[in-house]
């Protein structure tokens, strides 16, 4: 699936919520702000994350967390609905589900 319209949140950042799990690196967990850049496909040529998985960090960082979660907690589905963003200066993929309200907003 390839997405034609920008991400709703590309542009914010958002606090990842409590189905941010990451078992290998503690950094894509749940709390941690997450700058929303936009949809994977979008930004790679309309390319999967499981294409880029041998030549880009963050989708082999993400399939891992995939494969892990699988083992440790409740899997995460395994599609496309993906977006990139940054976790403080380093890029990372989060799936959908992982997402949660904006931070600004949670900041009352």
């Amino acid at each position: 699936m390839t997405h034609k319209e920008p991400h709703p949140l590309a542009g914010k950042t958002v606090v990842l919520n409590n189905n941010a799990f990451d078992p290998c690196r503690g950094i894509v967990e749940a709390g941690e702000e997450f700058e929303v850049i936009d949809w994977w496909d979008a930004i790679s040529n309309n390319a999967s994350w499981t294409i880029a998985q041998n030549s880009n960090f963050a989708a082999a960082h993400y399939g891992f967390r995939l494969g892990e979660r699988e083992k440790l907690v409740s899997p995460l589905p395994y599609d496309d609905e993906v977006v990139y963003g940054h976790i403080g200066a380093f890029g990372h993929l989060v799936h959908t589900t992982e997402l949660g309200g904006v931070a600004n907003a949670t900041k009352a």
